[in-house]
């Protein structure tokens, strides 16, 4: 790896530190469609690298980047140099690619799946005690994790601006976005 190309990348490990995050970054798949099927980060895009041009202009304002192929290797490495060349400040590869992030994740202890599902709904809402609740009883509202299954969430939400559509669709957002980094897998969220 060139010394270009070293500032660019990102061990599997640390983007997983990055994922957990408040705001995390917004994550790319690179590979093909077959490829994202077969397994991916939890919410990633699946932007193929070469269309990953013509789409700059959906990645979010002010958010990291991180880009992956199947073994970080020089598709990855162009389009962490593409992103800078665009203007994205923080753009990033993942070291090894998507091999070495899934086996980052495989071997981490907040791997959902490690836990029995009765236990599920206990550590999504330790998650919740140190981000997501204190946000929203700053402004006095509330989430209460009634029911985790694999695939399926079940929360209620509470609070000044609980009947609120836009309130609602931005904290599902964060939500969405904070279970995928801390724990890696995607829920189906619904409120009840």
């Amino acid at each position: 790896m060139n010394k270009q190309a070293d500032s660019l990348s990102m061990s599997a490990q640390k983007c997983m530190e990055r994922r957990k995050k408040e705001y995390p970054p917004f994550v790319i798949d690179l590979r093909s469609a077959d490829e994202y099927r077969a397994g991916h980060i939890a919410g990633s895009r699946l932007i193929p690298a070469e269309k990953l041009e013509s789409r700059l202009d959906q990645l979010p304002p002010n958010t990291a980047v991180i880009v992956y192929d199947q073994e970080g290797g020089e598709s990855s490495q162009k389009a962490a140099q593409a992103l800078k060349d665009f203007g994205v400040r923080k753009a990033f590869f993942i070291e090894g690619g998507y091999e070495s992030f899934s086996a980052a994740v495989d071997a981490s202890d907040d791997k959902i799946e490690k836990f029995p599902v009765d236990q599920w709904v206990t550590e999504i809402e330790k998650l919740f005690e140190g981000t997501l609740k204190p946000m929203l009883q700053e402004h006095g509202g509330g989430i209460t994790v009634k029911s985790a299954a694999p695939g399926d969430l079940k929360l209620q939400y509470m609070g000044s601006c609980a009947t609120c559509e836009d309130s609602i669709n931005g904290t599902l957002k964060l939500i969405h976005a904070q279970l995928q980094g801390y724990f890696n897998h995607e829920f189906k969220i619904s409120l009840v």
